[in-house]
């Protein structure tokens, strides 16, 4: 024996329980709008993460000496000059 469920008018719903309200209400597709946008970014992140290039910057004291330094002379010509630090 199956039970009839009672057609209830839209203007009905605001005064049943909650339940049946629930039941004959389709849900709302917000939550699987925000669900799809949050997996959308982790595979953004995995594929950054997979992809991307990382720098490694060294911080320390002290100057930077290079070997030799290269000056442009007189005439106009590249001179090589050492420096003693």
């Amino acid at each position: 024996m199956k039970l009839r469920m009672p057609s209830l008018q839209a203007d009905a719903y605001d005064f049943a329980p909650d339940i049946l309200r629930l039941q004959h209400q389709p849900p709302s597709p917000m939550p699987r709008a925000v669900l799809l946008g949050l997996l959308a970014l982790f595979f953004c992140l995995l594929l950054w993460a997979a992809l991307g290039r990382l720098d490694i910057i060294a911080v320390a004291q002290g100057k930077l000496a290079p070997p030799c330094f290269a000056a442009i002379g007189t005439h106009g010509r590249l001179q090589q000059k050492d420096i003693d630090i």
